[in-house]
This record gives structure tokens, C-alpha cells and sequence, in this order.
């Protein structure tokens, strides 16, 4: 094997951790909103589509079989059936729970009201709605405020005006 092609199969093998990981990512959202529903099958079905390209790039080539030689039945897994997906991140699974909780109390995680002065404002109402009730967040709520922190700094959650 020559330099340039154990480079490319690093390269390859890398994409498609990627894309797994794309595809572990867009397959936790658990929405009700239909037109993000249907988004997020395009998405699943782009995903998976890459994964199997990629491992398709990987497999070695096959050798040119011998002509009198007999050669063993291979054994394919059925069509359809997908690899197993690497478990998601806690940190994913914190985000993604965060973002749940705020569908389905009725905000918009990139349009948050103001807190009033003096009242628990919208991150108030996410901590008790999940710490201690979701697997994600244990009873000590520190988890929560940093999952909160990542978000608020990777802008997906911000507030209005």
C-alpha cells in the first residue's frame, strides 16, 4: 500500500466517522413540528447515504478470482439493514434535550423573551422542567448551566428583538 492511498482511506475512514456522527445527530431530534419532521428524514436519508458511500469507498477492491478455483459464497448482510451507530455524546444529548423541553413549553430557542425584573425568566423554567426528570441532567443542576452555556455561546439559543 503506497503512501498516497493509506492516506486517502485515513481520509476516508475520518468522513465517515463524520457522517455517522451527522447521522446520530439529526436522527435524536424529537420533535412534533411536521415540516422539521420532514427535514429531518431528508436529512437521516442524505446521511445515510453518505455512510454508505463511504463505506463502499473502503472496502478494498476484490482480486481477480481464479478461474478453476472454487470460490466460498459470501455472506452480505440484508439490504437495509444500517450499521450500528456510535451512542450520542452527553453532551449532544443535553443539547438536544434542552431543545425539546423549549418546543414543547412553546419557546423559540432562537427568540427568547426577556425575563421580567425580579421573576425566573425562560432558563428557569428549563432547569425545573429537566434536572432531576431527565436522564441527561442528574439532581445537581450544574450540568444544565453549562449545557445552557454551550448553547447560548454556539448561538442556537438567543433572545428576541
Amino acid at each position: 500500500m503506497t503512501d498516497d492511498e493509506f492516506t486517502k482511506g485515513f481520509e476516508t475512514a475520518c468522513q465517515l466517522d463524520d457522517a455517522k456522527n451527522e447521522l446520530a445527530r439529526v436522527s435524536a431530534y424529537r420533535g412534533t413540528d411536521p415540516i422539521a419532521i420532514d427535514l429531518q428524514r431528508k436529512q437521516i436519508a442524505d446521511a445515510q447515504a453518505e455512510v454508505s458511500r463511504l463505506t463502499e469507498a473502503l472496502k478494498p477492491p476484490k482480486p481477480p478470482a481464479p478461474e478453476a478455483a472454487q470460490v466460498a459464497p459470501v455472506v452480505v448482510a440484508p439490504a437495509g439493514v444500517p450499521e450500528p451507530l456510535k451512542p450520542l455524546s452527553r453532551g449532544t444529548a443535553q443539547d438536544a434535550a434542552i431543545h425539546e423541553a423549549m418546543r414543547e413549553a412553546g419557546y423559540n430557542p432562537l427568540a427568547l423573551p426577556k425575563n421580567n425584573p425580579g421573576k425566573p425568566g425562560v432558563k428557569a423554567a428549563m432547569k425545573i422542567a429537566l434536572v432531576g426528570k431527565h436522564p441527561a441532567f442528574p439532581k445537581d443542576g450544574t450540568q444544565f448551566v453549562k449545557a445552557w452555556d454551550r448553547l447560548r455561546s454556539l448561538g442556537e439559543i438567543a433572545d428576541a428583538g
